[in-house]
């Protein structure tokens, strides 16, 4: 019996995703039948879009003979959402910790910030430290002036890749 549930949860999963409302895909994962943990509510756009993008995939694979999501991808899905997420905290908080140290001219903290980024501290040499910095601020004052300049948002893109580049 139990398994039949679980086959119905991926009805009901699949049918939510086709729709394309994220509240419905949501109200879908948190079925106590489809069992996917980790489920967080405001991450209902983004496992949305996370498990459109898998249904597609496996829609175009032309050697999956399933057309729907089975639970098992479902939660990998939900997991790789829920990973993208917490990497998206960290790159606003390493960003919002650069900007302070750059605004408050403490270039003496830069390594310590740049260090605290879990996805890149393995990178960082403390011996470039004064480097990090002097090319930290320079990047940000051509933003800075750019964006006056122009105002245009394509540059604020330009110059943030150009800055997580340098970091």
């Amino acid at each position: 019996m139990g398994c039949f549930k679980g086959v119905v949860a991926v009805g009901y999963i699949n049918e939510a995703i086709d729709e394309g409302n994220p509240l419905r895909t949501l109200e879908t994962l948190l079925l106590p039948t489809a069992n996917i943990s980790d489920v967080d509510p405001a991450h209902a756009q983004h496992y949305q879009d996370v498990l459109y993008h898998a249904k597609s995939q496996k829609l175009g694979d032309s050697e999956s003979v399933s057309k729907v999501l089975w639970l098992d991808e479902i939660q990998q899905a939900v997991d790789d959402a829920n990973v993208d997420k917490d990497r998206a905290k960290q790159w606003v908080t390493l960003v919002v910790d650069v900007n302070q140290c750059l605004e408050g001219k403490k270039s003496s903290d830069i390594l310590s910030v740049l260090k605290s980024s879990t996805s890149n501290a393995n990178d960082i040499i403390p011996e470039c430290a004064d480097k990090y910095y002097d090319a930290l601020v320079k990047a940000k004052e051509l933003k800075s002036e750019r964006v006056t300049v122009h105002g245009s948002n394509s540059t604020c893109t330009k110059n943030m890749t150009t800055i997580t580049t340098l970091i």
